[in-house]
């Protein structure tokens, strides 16, 4: 059985790269003519997307025999062509170009070409997001999180990293957490907007799906220089935007009444270039579990669990001008299920819907953005006749720029928030705003770089300096550090939910302050072998990574129960939070078969004065084991999560058992002349576990999923 490929491949220095489906091209055994498929790797392990990938005759270099079609995320196919010899020729934009003699021969030869990297002047630059390169984030443990590889969720992605669960939240959405942290302590930002409930102060991964996004990056640690929110990593994703000439149509169908489908096209001319996308995803999630809470654990079905999507994108940019525009607009609607063994919300929906507005100017010194963004928020459960709404309006106005002379980074933001409530008679408005400034010094092989993030706001102001070096001991080593301090500001249902027989709000809350986020970390990475008596061929080496982390936060606002049920938010003494991230990679051959894991080892207690309580629903040890690679053309991919027993309130009275859960996956592409036509099958839950992830909800057990995807 295959446990797991999650490809990672950490990057040299603090980053962390993974790839989509392995290389998954042989040539065909006996006669030919013969196909070849290649994988393109940049030097720091990341899958080049985009290049123009060619087969020349070997006597005759100028004559090109095959231009090979990406198949995948750095992954490209010829035509067929009969045996000989050639010479592979891999071009892409910022690398060098690369150049391997090939003799196709039906010997099953395995192709990956690894470019170095050839920086490119620039004049203009088109800027989609305003927001430091995550990649060049010093200090930070990062994971660049792959968007191929499957029907898979963000969820799921962002679960196979070190640190990090995924959990239900209200309303039936998913929240993350990062080292310990709670949902809050992570800002989810689209397109440099934040995605973050302005309520609950929690972003739900549910409402983006991957199929509406071109990149996401986690940095794993409190990072000041996005303002308040960031106290415990910070999630950057990146809506598509307009590619050339392309276009790509995807349809699902799996377990518990699953369906989806979705589409893409981009478009270029002398005018410029336009992309449009869409997505429409419903589930009836009406799945059997054991309700333990009566007599017998009686077999029931979940009620009111379902859920629909609509997602809409438009995009483009002028030619000849450094200008991005971009409208997105997300409709989620779902049942608010409560706990077993109760029917008293079987009537409970949320629907959240939004749109968002974003125009870029980007230049070689700098770049600015302007996001504007409306969304509502329903819950209404007309059994207990309750209903809620609120709408937010928001305008975020940003800009940074890059200093090479002083090596000077200065990066800027203006927000005004506002949030109305149906009934209520105020309309709380927050205008925040922040300057960060950092500045790097570079001898030998070290690098040091300050910086001090200053954030002004109407609900509290901060000063949150930091402190990152990184040092490159040869070729493959590379130890880094950090320390820096961050906050957050209570939301606005912490300040303002109008009072209710249950609830009051606090007008009093301080701001939370991390005053001390530190980690330090070492990479080991092996540099790419070429065999020399199997020409062109070459394989990633062992990558290994291990960082240690520490982080204290004074005044964590936390929701708890006075002596007659009244929950109100209060500040309390601190929150702390340590622990061991490992994760590993290593080749299981020369023809693309990896194999690793990651494993996060952490304690985190919740607590004021001498009482210090395990913070509910943080396991003190996760992790993931994979290893997979290339069958008979298919790609093929399984992975085992592992999970500790986790508390679930904060008297620590009641504990959830650990749990493991295995999933696999599988895909296969075909040509069809100009056109790529590939299916992929996801297994979840394989053993059919029936486990908690928040106490008295049940998941599902065992789900199937096949997508089917046609791109040009």
């Amino acid at each position: 059985m295959l446990l797991a490929l999650a490809a990672s491949a950490p990057f040299p220095g603090t980053s962390h790269a993974q790839e989509g489906p392995a290389f998954r091209g042989e040539i065909d055994e006996g006669a030919g003519p013969y196909r070849l498929t290649v994988l393109v790797r940049s030097e720091s392990g990341e899958l080049v997307r985009g290049a123009a990938v060619r087969l020349t005759f070997a006597d005759r270099p100028s004559a090109t025999a095959s231009l090979l079609v990406e198949v995948g995320e750095g992954i490209y196919e010829s035509e067929e062509v009969e045996a000989g010899r050639y010479e592979l020729v891999a071009e892409a934009l910022g690398y060098e170009t690369a150049r391997r003699p090939v003799e196709v021969d039906g010997g099953g030869i395995s192709i990956t070409v690894t470019l170095g990297v050839q920086p490119v002047a620039v004049t203009d630059v088109i800027a989609a997001v305003s927001r430091p390169d995550a990649g060049a984030m010093p200090g930070h443990a990062t994971s660049h999180i792959p968007l191929d590889g499957g029907p898979r969720t963000l969820a799921d992605r962002l679960a196979e990293e070190p640190g990090v669960q995924v959990r239900p939240s209200i309303g039936g959405g998913q929240v993350g957490t990062v080292r310990g942290s709670r949902p809050e302590g992570l800002l989810v930002l689209l397109d440099g907007l934040p995605v973050n409930d302005p309520l609950s102060g929690s972003a739900d991964l549910s409402r983006i799906p991957v199929a509406t996004l071109s990149a996401a990056t986690l940095v794993r640690g409190a990072s000041p220089r996005f303002g308040s929110g960031a106290i415990a990593g910070v999630l950057l994703l990146e809506s598509r935007r307009p590619d050339g000439m392309s276009a790509a149509g995807g349809f699902e169908v799996g377990s518990f009444g699953r369906l989806a489908a979705d589409g893409y096209a981009s478009i270029g001319g002398e005018l410029g270039t336009l992309a449009a996308g869409f997505r429409m995803d419903g589930i009836e999630n009406d799945y059997e579990y054991p309700n333990h809470v009566l007599p017998g654990n009686p077999v029931e079905v979940r009620q009111n669990a379902d859920a629909e999507g609509l997602h809409l994108w438009l995009s483009g940019a002028p030619r000849g001008l450094p200008v991005f525009t971009q409208l997105r607009y997300d409709d989620v609607e779902r049942g608010a299920p409560g706990r077993m063994g109760t029917q008293a919300f079987d009537e409970a929906r949320y629907t959240d819907r939004s749109v968002q507005a974003l125009l870029g100017y980007g230049s070689s010194s700098g770049r600015v953005t302007g996001t504007m963004v409306r969304r509502d928020i329903l819950y209404r459960d007309p059994r207990r006749s309750v209903e809620s709404t609120q709408s937010l309006a928001s305008l975020r106005l940003a800009g940074s720029g890059w200093l090479p002379a002083l090596a000077l980074e200065l990066s800027s933001y203006v927000a005004r928030e506002a949030v109305t409530e149906a009934g209520a008679i105020d309309r709380p408005v927050r205008w925040s705003g922040g300057v960060w400034l950092g500045r790097t010094f570079e001898t030998g092989r070290l690098s040091v770089q300050p910086g001090v993030a200053t954030d002004l706001s109407t609900d509290g102001s901060a000063v949150n300096p930091e402190i990152a070096l990184a040092a490159q001991l040869g070729p493959a080593w590379t130890l880094w550090g950090r320390a820096g301090s961050a906050y957050r500001l209570p939301s606005f249902a912490d300040l303002y939910a109008p009072s209710a027989r249950s609830i009051q709000a606090n007008p009093d809350l301080e701001p939370e302050r991390v005053v001390i986020d530190a980690e330090a970390g070492v990479s080991w990475t092996s540099s790419a072998r070429t065999d020399a008596d199997d020409a062109g061929s070459a394989r990633g080496g062992l990558d290994v990574q291990a960082v240690a982390f520490y982080r204290r936060t004074n005044n964590p606002i936390v929701w708890v129960a006075s002596a007659v049920a009244l929950w109100s938010p209060r500040n309390l003494d601190r929150l702390t939070a340590a622990g061991l991230e490992i994760r590993g990679d290593v080749p299981l051959g020369d023809r693309g078969p990896r194999a690793g894991g990651s494993f996060t080892f952490q304690r985190s207690r919740l607590g004021f004065g001498d009482n210090r309580n395990p913070m509910p629903y943080q396991p003190d040890f996760a992790g993931d084991i994979y290893v997979g690679g290339v069958l008979a053309h298919i790609w093929l991919r399984g992975a085992v999560r592992i999970e500790g027993s986790r508390t679930t309130t904060l008297s620590a009275v009641r504990r959830l058992p650990a749990y493991a859960l295995i999933r696999l996956d599988a895909s296969r592409g075909f040509r069809i002349g100009p056109l790529v036509l590939e299916a992929a099958l996801a297994v979840d839950n394989l053993l059919d576990t029936r486990y908690e992830l928040i106490e008295l909800y049940p998941e599902p057990g065992r789900s199937l999923l096949f997508r089917l995807e046609l791109r040009r």
